[in-house]
C-alpha cells in the first residue's frame, strides 16, 4: 500500500475484553424508590383485595321517646333523657359505615332520618325532650319489622329482642292533671307519686294572687274544689308552690271565651246581615267558631245563633206565628246599647226554652239556652236591619258567646279547637293579641314511675360476615409516598 505521509499514523494500544472493562453500577435510591412505585402502581391496577371477616352489615331502627316527663331531673342534676341518652351514644359508638340506621324521634312533629351507622351519634346530639306527650306506639308502629329496635324510653318495648336503653331518673312528684271553673267553682285535679307530702296551691287570676291553700296529698289522684271570683277576668293559673323534679306540671291556666271568631254562614242569604258580621271587629267570616243559622232547619253544635229557623232548635219550642208592634227587653247583655223603637219585624213566634231576653208584645221572641241564640222573628230587608242597633246588636252576641262562662284549657302539642295554631311549649302565650296559658295536664306525664331495669337483649353487634378488603387504596398511597421520596432523595444528591 502506498501512503503519502507517515506522520498521521501513529500506534494503536491494544484493546481490553469486555469482561476485562465491566463494572458495578453506581447505586442508586431514586431509582430504587421509583421502580417499586411503579410495582405498586400496576398492582393497584389490579384492584387487589384482601379475604377477611368484616362486622356484619345490620338494619336499625332506633326510636328516640322525647316525652316531657323525661325531663324530670335527679338529685344529681341530670334528667331521664340524659341517663337513656348516655347509654344509647355509648352503643353508637360502636357502629360503623356499613351498618344502616332509619331514626326516629319527636320535635313537634314527627321526624325521621335514614343515615349510616357512623353518622348515629352526631345525629343523637341534636335531639332533645318536648313539652308534651309522644305518641310511641306511632313510632314502634312505622318502623322496618325486620330490622333490629333500638329504644330510648322509660317505658319497655313490645319487643323482647330489642335492644332498650332505659329513662332512669327521679321518681317523686307531684303534678296538675285536670283543671275546671264553672259557676264560680274551681276544681283542681292532682296526681302524685313518691308517698305522701304536704304543698302548697296558689291561684292566680290576671296573674294577681288570689289565695293560696295547703294541701296534704296521698299517693295517687287528689283534688281541691273552691268558690273563685272571677268576676271579668280571662286568665286564672293555679301553681304548685313547692319545687320538685319535674317542674312543667307544677302550673296550669284557664282560659276564658277562647273561642274561634270564625264564623259559619248556613241558610238563606241576607245581604245586610252577611255585611254586619264581616264588619264586626275581631270576627272573621269562615272558619268553624261560630254558626249563624238564617232559616235553615237542620241542627248545629254550639256556638250557634239560629234566626227565623222554621223549627225549634233542640231544647226549645214555637208557637203560632203573629205580628209584633211592641217590643222591649229586661236589660240582658245580649241587647245593651239595642233601642227598643229601632226594633221590627214582618212576623215573629213565640219562644219557650232557656234564658229569655227579648220580648215582642209581651211574648218570649229571643231566648238564649247555654250558647245557644233563638231569634223567633224575620229580618225584613227595611226596618232594624237598617238602623244602628242591628250592628250593635251582633256585636253583643259575640261578645256574649265569647265570654259567656265558658273556661278552656290549652294544653301543649295540642292543636287549639277550631284552629290550625299548636303551642309546643308551656307557660304563658300571645294568641290573638292576648295572654293565654298553655298547660302540660297529662297524667300520663306526671306520674313518674321507675323505669324498669336493663334486661341484655340479643345484640348482633359481634356477628362477623366474609369479605373483601381492598388494597388498591393503600397500594396508591405507599406509590405517593414513594415518589414523594424519590424526588426528595434526587434534589439532596445534587
Amino acid at each position: 500500500m502506498v501512503v503519502g505521509s507517515l506522520r498521521l499514523w501513529k500506534a494503536i494500544p491494544e484493546r481490553a475484553t469486555s469482561l476485562e472493562t465491566a463494572r458495578r453500577p453506581r447505586f442508586s435510591l431514586s431509582l430504587l424508590l421509583q421502580a417499586l412505585a411503579i410495582v405498586l402502581l400496576t398492582s393497584a391496577l389490579a384492584s387487589p383485595f384482601l379475604r377477611t371477616l368484616l362486622p356484619a352489615k345490620r338494619e336499625i331502627t332506633v326510636v328516640v321517646d322525647t316525652s316531657a316527663r323525661l325531663q324530670a331531673r335527679g338529685d344529681r342534676g341530670g334528667t331521664r333523657f340524659e341517663e337513656g341518652m348516655r347509654l344509647l351514644l355509648r352503643e353508637a359508638s360502636r357502629l360503623t359505615e356499613r351498618d344502616s340506621v332509619t331514626l326516629l324521634w319527636d320535635e313537634g312533629g314527627v321526624h325521621s332520618a335514614t343515615i349510616t351507622g357512623a353518622e348515629l351519634p352526631s345525629a343523637l346530639k341534636g335531639i332533645s325532650p318536648i313539652e308534651s306527650r309522644v305518641n310511641l306506639d306511632l313510632f314502634l308502629s312505622a318502623r322496618d319489622r325486620e330490622s333490629e329496635l333500638w329504644l330510648l324510653s322509660d317505658q319497655l318495648p313490645p319487643d323482647k329482642e330489642a335492644l332498650f336503653f332505659p329513662a332512669t331518673g327521679p321518681v317523686s312528684n307531684t303534678g296538675i292533671d285536670l283543671l275546671s271553673l264553672d259557676s264560680g267553682e274551681l276544681f283542681v285535679r292532682l296526681i302524685r307519686t313518691g308517698g305522701a307530702s304536704d304543698l302548697t296551691l296558689e291561684i292566680l287570676v290576671e296573674g294577681v294572687s288570689s289565695r293560696t291553700i295547703p294541701l296534704r296529698v296521698k299517693e295517687g289522684r287528689n283534688s281541691w274544689q273552691g268558690s273563685l271570683e272571677v268576676s271579668e277576668s280571662h286568665l286564672v293559673e293555679v301553681r304548685i308552690l313547692e319545687e320538685d323534679s319535674f317542674p312543667l306540671d307544677n302550673r296550669a291556666w284557664l282560659n276564658r271565651g277562647l273561642v274561634d271568631s270564625g264564623v259559619r254562614y248556613f241558610g238563606r242569604e241576607h245581604a245586610l246581615l252577611l255585611r254586619v258580621l264581616q264588619s264586626i271587629p275581631g270576627v272573621v267570616l269562615g272558619g268553624v267558631g261560630y254558626t249563624v243559622v238564617y232559616r235553615e232547619a237542620r241542627p248545629f253544635s254550639n256556638p250557634a245563633i239560629y234566626v227565623d229557623p222554621p223549627e225549634a232548635p233542640k231544647g226549645f219550642q214555637f208557637g203560632s206565628e203573629f205580628s209584633p208592634k211592641r217590643w222591649h227587653s229586661d236589660d240582658h247583655p245580649l241587647l245593651e246599647n239595642v233601642r227598643m223603637e229601632e226594633m221590627g219585624a214582618s212576623s215573629a213566634k213565640p219562644v219557650t226554652g232557656g234564658v229569655p231576653f227579648l220580648f215582642a208584645d209581651g211574648v218570649c221572641v229571643g231566648a238564649v239556652l247555654g250558647r245557644t241564640i233563638v231569634l223567633g222573628f224575620d229580618l225584613p230587608s227595611s226596618g232594624w236591619c237598617t238602623t244602628p242597633s242591628f250592628p250593635i246588636f251582633w256585636t253583643n252576641v259575640f261578645e256574649f258567646v265569647r265570654t259567656s262562662n265558658v273556661w278552656n284549657t290549652i294544653r301543649a302539642g295540642v292543636p287549639i279547637r277550631g284552629e290550625d295554631v299548636v303551642f309546643q311549649e308551656v307557660g304563658e302565650r300571645t294568641f290573638r293579641g292576648r295572654t293565654v296559658g298553655v298547660s302540660l295536664l297529662d297524667s300520663h306525664e306526671s306520674v313518674l314511675r321507675r323505669a324498669p331495669t336493663l334486661v341484655p337483649s340479643k345484640s348482633s353487634s359481634g356477628d362477623m360476615s366474609a369479605g373483601q378488603k381492598p388494597l388498591s387504596v393503600y397500594a396508591s398511597v405507599i406509590a405517593l409516598c414513594l415518589i414523594i421520596l424519590s424526588w426528595w432523595s434526587d434534589r439532596s444528591g445534587r
